[in-house]
Order: structure tokens, then C-alpha cells, then sequence
């Protein structure tokens, strides 16, 4: 089954120009059918929706200072491709790893929020190229009911964090924690956003990412790496209820600079020196220096 999704894969990343997988071991990637919905109110009875009605929901980020904007996908007839993954985060070998940095996500659904779960803000500069093409803006595979989120609508015993393993190994390293009532300012920061939100929201299904304030942008993982990110809900004295798991392997995709069908529009991150690998221009060099030779 794999294998066949590999090869749709890599020819899609062709006609798109760029990033089919590098990785040779793909056997044991996740391929995920299906999104897992909890409710805590309902003694944590779980419902499931397929994966594939959620592949062409927009995605929009919340910032800091209330601006909303969205991810572009390739709704937007621009030459993008949709970027969202429940499996899968791609790594260009040509470009530099971005920044991620803790975020809550939202189900919007005309309007309303529905479902809670965690997400990572990945981009390069405190803001770009959210978009870096195929795999590349990861989506949490477990959502938990809003309304069944916090205790008479505190939700300052919620907490999330990410953390970080070679697939070969079994340990997790916690990398970022949220502090204090940064969920609960997100929560917040998005009702106020819905009350005046545009006429997009008032039908079908949105996810919005908040970033947290008080969260720390660290680097991406190296390849062969997965990151997982969990929402859990907090007790005094008792064990943590997991409540929403973001969880994907990091996988190393061809360059997109050395594509002949590189979109137009990704061109500005590709060429851009700031976003290089310099240890691909290197070996890149290293390359064309030897060819010239014989």
C-alpha cells in the first residue's frame, strides 16, 4: 500500500517540480486513514473522520498582534501545492531547516470552534514561506471536543509540548513546554478574532494555528527524526490526560532549487541565499568542480 503511495507521490512531486521523497526506508512511515475526535465530557468516547475530508480545509495562522492571515494552498491559483500532513514533515536537502515554534490549533466550522489540537508554526523569519510545498505545514491526527476542554471554561490546566526521537529509538526529548496561561491567551485571542472574523469563516471547516506568545522558535529536527506534540489536560495529583497528539517523521525530500518544474511562486524561497543549505552548496560545488575535471 505504501509503496503505491510512494510512487503517486514522487510523480506528483515531479509535476509540481519538486520534493519527492529522499528517504529509502518509507515501510515504516505512518500512513493514517483516519483523524481521531475525543470527547472528555463523554468518559473519552472517540469518533473517527477520514483523513482525506480534511486535506483541502484552509489553514490560517493567528499572530501575536491579531492579524489573521492564511497559508496559501493551491486553491489559491497561485502555482502552490496543498502543504498539510498528518504522516509527513519534508525537508528539502537544498534549504535550511525553519524554526518551529509551539502553537494551539483550531477546528473552525461556520464560525464556531469545534475541535482543539496542537500544532507547530514552521516557517524561516518569524513568519515565511509557511508554505515550502508538499509535507511541509503538519496537522495533529487527535482532536479533542472543544466544549469538553477545561472546567467551567478554564483552561489554565492545559499544556502543551513537543518533543523529539530518532525513529530508531524509543526515548523521547522534551524540546519546548507552554508556560503559565499561554493557552488560555490563545483561546481568547481567537474568540475575539471569530467575533469580527471574515465572511470565509461563516461556512465549512477552517483550522486556525496560534502561536504562543510565550513559546521559544527552535530549530526543526534533523532528518530521520519524528517530532511529536501533545495537548494534555492537567489534574492536581493525577496523571495527565492526553487530549490531542500531533506525531510525524521528518523526511528528507530532493532539492527543489535543481527542479526544471520549480512553480514560479516557490522560486523566492529556492533561490534565495538566506534559505540555502550551505552544506548542499557545498557538496554541490564539490560536485560540478569534479565533472569539470573529467
Amino acid at each position: 500500500m505504501y509503496e503505491s503511495l510512494f510512487i503517486v507521490l514522487t510523480i506528483l512531486g515531479s509535476a509540481v517540480g519538486f520534493s519527492s521523497p529522499a528517504t529509502k526506508d518509507l515501510s515504516s512511515i505512518p500512513s493514517r486513514s483516519f483523524i481521531e475526535l475525543t470527547d472528555l465530557n463523554n468518559n473519552g468516547a472517540k469518533q473517527t473522520l477520514p483523513s482525506s475530508f480534511i486535506n483541502n480545509w484552509p489553514t490560517w495562522v493567528l499572530e501575536q498582534n491579531g492579524t489573521l492571515s492564511r497559508i496559501p494552498d493551491e486553491f489559491d491559483n497561485a502555482g502552490y501545492v496543498t502543504p498539510t500532513s498528518i504522516d509527513e514533515l519534508w525537508q528539502p536537502i537544498d534549504l535550511k531547516r525553519p524554526d518551529m515554534k509551539l502553537a494551539l490549533g483550531l477546528h473552525i466550522r461556520q464560525g464556531q470552534i469545534r475541535h482543539a489540537m496542537p500544532a507547530l508554526d514552521i516557517n524561516y523569519n518569524e513568519g515565511l514561506h509557511r508554505n515550502r510545498g508538499m509535507c511541509s505545514v503538519p496537522r495533529a491526527y487527535a482532536w479533542v471536543d472543544f466544549g469538553s476542554l477545561g472546567i467551567m471554561g478554564d483552561w489554565d490546566n492545559l499544556e502543551l509540548k513537543v518533543a523529539s526521537k530518532k525513529r530508531e529509538d524509543d526515548d523521547w526529548i522534551q524540546l519546548s513546554v507552554s508556560l503559565g496561561d499561554a493557552i488560555s491567551q490563545a483561546i481568547e485571542r481567537a474568540l475575539m478574532c471569530l467575533a469580527d472574523a471574515p465572511d470565509d469563516f461563516a461556512d465549512g471547516s477552517h483550522i486556525i494555528h496560534i502561536p504562543l506568545d510565550s513559546a521559544d522558535a527552535i530549530e526543526v529536527p534533523r532528518i530521520n527524526h519524528e517530532i511529536q506534540v501533545t495537548l494534555n489536560e492537567k489534574y492536581n495529583n493525577e496523571p495527565d490526560v492526553e487530549a490531542g497528539i500531533l506525531q510525524v517523521v521528518i523526511t528528507a525530500s530532493m532539492s527543489g532549487s535543481e527542479s526544471e518544474y520549480l512553480p514560479d511562486v516557490y522560486k523566492g524561497l529556492y533561490f534565495d541565499e538566506a534559505f540555502q543549505n550551505p552544506r548542499y552548496k557545498a557538496h554541490k560545488k564539490r560536485k560540478e568542480e569534479k565533472d569539470t575535471e573529467l
